[in-house]
């Protein structure tokens, strides 16, 4: 892993430690004197593939929408998908190159996790996409699955067991007697 890819890793975590919030035990906050520094206001990850358009397809097909897109060459240079407060973005690489070839040295494939709310309409669209890692339950309480994007990241979906569970329940309960 080169040392650009190790710096960005770094800011991403240092990122999600100080937006981090939950219940007691869960991973440390950042303190209210740092919230004035840091400001965060969102983070959208930006992924790197050699044929954007593809990639917006690959969304596209599960319902995503394509918020934006810029033209580069004689393809897509930058575009982003969106649903919701949920939003990530691809960069061509030869829009990258064109901009700062040092700045995307030693950046390869990314990991993207997202919840979601129902694994089987996510299933049911996925596509010819290329399956990484098959449904599985987690010993996390999750259902998930791993796939790759048309740029190569590792792209997972995954809902909560107990959605399941109550969706499943709802499903089957048919009419009641008394």
């Amino acid at each position: 892993m080169g040392a650009s890819m190790r710096q960005v890793i770094f800011a991403v975590l240092l990122a999600l430690q100080a937006c981090s919030a939950g219940a007691p035990g869960d991973a440390p906050k950042a303190k209210a004197e740092d919230a004035a520094v840091t400001n965060f206001k969102k983070i959208t990850p930006v992924l790197l593939a050699e044929d954007v358009g593809a990639c917006l397809a690959f969304w596209n097909a599960l319902g995503v929408a394509t918020s934006m897109s810029v033209p580069f060459e004689r393809g897509i240079g930058f575009a982003a998908v969106a649903a919701g407060d949920v939003e990530l973005m691809y960069q061509s690489v030869a829009m990258a190159r064109a901009q700062d070839p040092k700045a995307i040295e030693g950046v390869q494939r990314a990991v993207v996790y997202l919840e979601v709310r129902a694994l089987n309409d996510v299933l049911a669209r996925l596509g010819d996409a290329e399956v990484v890692v098959p449904v599985r339950e987690t010993g996390h309480g999750t259902r998930e699955i791993y796939v790759r994007d048309p740029a190569g990241n590792l792209i997972g979906f995954s809902e909560a067991l107990e959605a399941e569970k109550q969706e499943a329940d709802a499903n089957n309960a048919g009419p009641q007697r008394s």
